[in-house]
């Protein structure tokens, strides 16, 4: 029960050793039999979220320039800590912010994404607003090596391109739809 059976490089029936949950069944090569693996690569090792409907606001400018967005640009509405397993890991980081900027008239809107104390930012995405009237679902995501075991924050920071109120998870001051429209930050680790 829970066996395999196959065929060696003579012809002959073998079983194949029965592996253990979670493991995968994997080629040895011409002639030989398969064999249960634990995956090493490609696996996803851990998931971590944050999702959030509560409302904030902020007015700091996020320039919608061509220059890399600093700390200093935008307001913070997200973060989100990890630890990695291991330092040459990948990770994958999904951002979703929902937001409006009271703003008159179209402007670019923009969204960073930052780690730790680093004052540049690691990825961004820009949309345009139409005005106040507008809500905006800005998605974007990142994905990089670790780099350390240590515990590691990501941060996101979002503003319009010229002054006005950014509503984070709504639009001028006040949320939508009972906080079931929100934000999130999801960094999936994976094994290489």
């Amino acid at each position: 029960d829970g066996n395999i059976i196959s065929y060696d490089a003579s012809g002959n029936p073998v079983a194949i050793a029965t592996g253990s949950d979670g493991q995968v069944l994997t080629s040895a090569g011409a002639g030989q039999p398969c064999a249960f693996e634990t995956l090493t690569t490609g696996k996803v090792v851990q998931v971590v979220n944050v999702t959030t409907g509560a409302v904030a606001t902020g007015t700091t400018v996020l320039p919608g320039d061509n220059t890399i967005p600093v700390k200093t640009e935008g307001d913070q509405y997200m973060s989100l800590a990890i630890t990695p397993t291991d330092a040459s890991n990948k990770l994958f980081i999904l951002i979703t912010a929902v937001c409006g900027n009271s703003a008159a008239g179209a402007t670019a809107f923009s969204g960073a994404l930052f780690q730790d104390s680093t004052s540049a930012a690691l990825a961004a995405s820009q949309t345009q607003s139409g005005g106040s009237i507008y809500v905006l679902n800005l998605n974007f995501n990142h994905y990089m090596t670790a780099g350390t075991t240590s515990a590691t924050t990501f941060k996101v920071r979002l503003g319009g391109g010229v002054a006005g109120t950014t509503t984070f998870n709504g639009q001028n001051g006040s949320r939508l739809l009972g906080g079931i429209f929100p934000s999130s930050i999801t960094i999936m680790e994976i094994a290489v």
